[in-house]
């Protein structure tokens, strides 16, 4: 798979955030993004929550990250996608 091809800034925001803060719900997932972007524009923050479920719809399709009834969490993939993001 090319890392480079699917891994965009805000899937990389989103599995940060998932490390950082571990299982999180939608909401919670939200809330942290709006905490580390607090410079959004109020356009912006009306579709974070589209943005938000689209983000961790592509994730899970990826395999980077897993859903456990209302949880998200990183998968093993997603822990080495995270770990190669970060090392570059």
């Amino acid at each position: 798979m090319d890392l480079a091809r699917h891994l965009t800034g805000v899937r990389l925001l989103v599995l940060e955030i998932l490390a950082s803060a571990g299982p999180c719900t939608r909401e919670e997932v939200l809330r942290e993004w709006e905490r580390r972007r607090p410079g959004l524009g109020v356009g912006h923050r009306v579709r974070l929550p589209r943005m938000r479920d689209e983000t961790l719809w592509r994730l899970v399709i990826l395999g980077w990250v897993a859903r456990e009834g209302e949880t998200y969490f990183l998968t093993g993939d997603g822990q080495r996608v995270l770990s190669f993001a970060q090392s570059g």
